[in-house]
C-alpha cells in the first residue's frame, strides 16, 4: 500500500484532530513524526508530524479537510498537500 502526505500538523493535537476527521469519514490515516528536538517539547516545524493515507483516498482525504476548513473545524491557514488548493 502506497501513502501519500496529504496535510503537516505542527503539534500532536492539531495532528490527533486531523486524524480523527479522516477516520471518522472511514479513511485509514497514519502519522510520521517528523519531530526534530532533544527537547520534551516543540515549537513549530520542528514537531512537524505529517499525515498520510492511502494513494488512492488521497482526494478524498484532502476534500474531506477542505470541507473542514470551511466548516471552521480546522484553521484557514493549515496546510493540505497536493491535489487543488
Amino acid at each position: 500500500m502506497e501513502l501519500v502526505e496529504i496535510y503537516i500538523a505542527f503539534d500532536d493535537i492539531e495532528a490527533a484532530a486531523v486524524i480523527g476527521i479522516l477516520e471518522s469519514a472511514g479513511l485509514d490515516a497514519h502519522v510520521r513524526d517528523m519531530t526534530i528536538t532533544p527537547y520534551p517539547f516543540t515549537i513549530g516545524p520542528l514537531g512537524e508530524k505529517r499525515i498520510m493515507v492511502p494513494a488512492e483516498e488521497a482526494d478524498e482525504a484532502r476534500s474531506i479537510l477542505r470541507r473542514a476548513v470551511e466548516d471552521g473545524i480546522l484553521d484557514a491557514n493549515r496546510r493540505i498537500l497536493g491535489g487543488q488548493d
